[in-house]
């Protein structure tokens, strides 16, 4: 089963519903990120579950601390603007744009 990367870290998962093929591979995908340290395999998908819960909250934890020190040096990915046509082109092709209820 092969998974996307960072999948382990989607906090949406009903992990005791997952397969224990893909609990095991995201288990290594935590491990090869440096979020958990396997000494040996879990017994139960239960322990799967509980083991990737563990290290995606110490992932969100260590990321809130960077963050917090940067201050406000660290923008967020949704502040970052992806468009690049200014707003006074924008704002002048809507006053070009026909009056509601003209529309053919």
């Amino acid at each position: 089963m092969a998974l996307p990367d960072k999948y382990w870290l989607l906090c949406g998962l009903s992990l005791e519903r997952l397969p224990r093929a893909a609990l095991d591979e995201m288990l290594g995908q935590a491990a090869r990120a440096g979020a958990l340290a396997l000494c040996s395999r879990p017994r139960t998908k239960a322990d799967c579950a509980r083991l990737l819960r563990r290290a995606r909250q110490s992932t969100y934890d260590q990321t809130a601390a960077r963050r917090q020190a940067a201050g406000g040096a660290v923008q967020s990915a949704a502040s970052v603007s992806v468009c690049e046509i200014p707003a006074s082109e924008v704002n002048a092709w809507l006053r070009a744009l026909p009056p509601e209820g003209l529309d053919p």
